[in-house]
């Protein structure tokens, strides 16, 4: 008897190269046993989440989850040897190859036997997604869509439905029945227990420099880093953000660097990239909505960095007059004059001429 392995991915965008997994359901099944298995799992991208709007899923629910490369294996023995079935399978199977890729592993199932619930639902004359074809063969009210489990369970209770009017899943009596997954597994995160899992709770990060009554003293120029995920809105928001950093005087870069004065975060509990990397270079962190309300209450100082007309004219004439006692100094100063002016003038030269001007 034939085994299926249903699954469904939440992830951080649509683009399957370059997007990561952050939620992993799924449930294996066959048309008589019924379920024979099924996990769940929050996955760590070690970036932003993506359209949190539409999953649900923020950077607090994914900071104590395991990576996917924890994950790989046992997602590898819930898949191997069973068909691998998905609502919409290209975009599943592709998002899915790219993070065993990224890993050097190889992919646990065959490419030739795969089902689209999607694709087999069209061909019955259902329409719509997900929820809409679960509804139009009356398997009850859909809810909780954009959980990846319980996307993975309502495909599942759809692909039995079509098997009792589909003939061409003929291959369902051809494969074993799936084997118990090995107890040995990794400690899984989910929405349910995020807050209680410690196992893979990152030591703390970085502490948020704007709270309370603290004055972050900037002065003009410092550069100014935003992360945030690549969504249209972000994008423009970012676009926006850029604009009142450049319009205080400040600096705006995409870049962050050990120059970065401050990387602000739109996401409070991000562990993305920039923020990990802004704390190996020991650059302040601040979060957007704390950054916009101390400015609001003036506990961003940001002033005029000093030039040499700030320094007092016999702070001036004192280090040039030290200059002169410097023969490698004066040496440098002919050198540059003699370039500028295209003339071939000494040290001995240069130093009477300073000490005019000293005089």
């Amino acid at each position: 008897m034939t085994a299926f392995a249903v699954l469904d991915f939440e992830t951080t965008g649509l683009d399957t190269a370059h997007d990561r997994i952050i939620e992993i359901g799924v449930v294996v099944i066959d048309p008589v046993q019924g379920i024979l298995g099924e996990f769940e799992t929050l996955v760590n991208p070690g970036r932003l989440p993506g359209a949190t709007h539409i999953h649900g899923i923020s950077s607090r629910h994914l900071n104590n989850a395991p990576t996917f490369e924890v994950v790989a294996q046992h997602l590898s023995d819930f898949l191997h040897g069973n068909f691998l079935v998905a609502h919409n399978n290209r975009y599943d199977i592709n998002i899915l190859q790219a993070e065993f890729e990224r890993l050097n592993l190889s992919f646990p199932v065959s490419l030739n036997e795969t089902i689209c619930t999607m694709t087999v639902g069209r061909t019955l004359g259902l329409t719509g997604n997900l929820a809409a074809m679960y509804e139009a063969k009356n398997l009850g009210k859909f809810i909780d869509s954009h959980r990846a489990l319980n996307d993975a369970k309502a495909a599942a209770e759809l692909l039995l439905a079509f098997g009792q009017t589909y003939p061409s899943a003929k291959a369902w009596d051809t494969r074993k029945i799936y084997d118990t997954p090995p107890t040995s597994r990794p400690v899984f995160v989910t929405r349910d227990n995020y807050l209680q899992v410690e196992a893979y709770a990152p030591k703390p990060s970085h502490a948020l420099v704007i709270e309370n009554d603290t004055i972050l003293n900037l002065e003009m120029g410092d550069e100014i880093v935003l992360t945030s995920d690549r969504s249209a809105d972000s994008v423009t928001a970012g676009q926006v953000f850029a604009g009142k950093v450049r319009s205080l005087g400040l600096t705006f870069n995409e870049s962050l660097r050990k120059a970065t004065s401050v990387l602000v975060t739109a996401d409070r509990y991000s562990t993305s990239t920039k923020v990990q990397n802004a704390v190996k270079l020991g650059v302040p962190i601040i979060a957007l909505e704390d950054w916009v309300k101390a400015l609001e209450s003036g506990r961003i100082v940001i002033q005029r960095r000093a030039t040499l007309e700030d320094v007092p004219d016999d702070k001036v004439r004192q280090a040039l007059a030290e200059y002169l006692t410097n023969p490698e100094r004066v040496k440098l100063i002919t050198s540059d004059l003699n370039s500028r002016f295209g003339v071939n003038g000494s040290d001995a030269e240069v130093t009477a001429l300073v000490e005019r001007f000293l005089n």
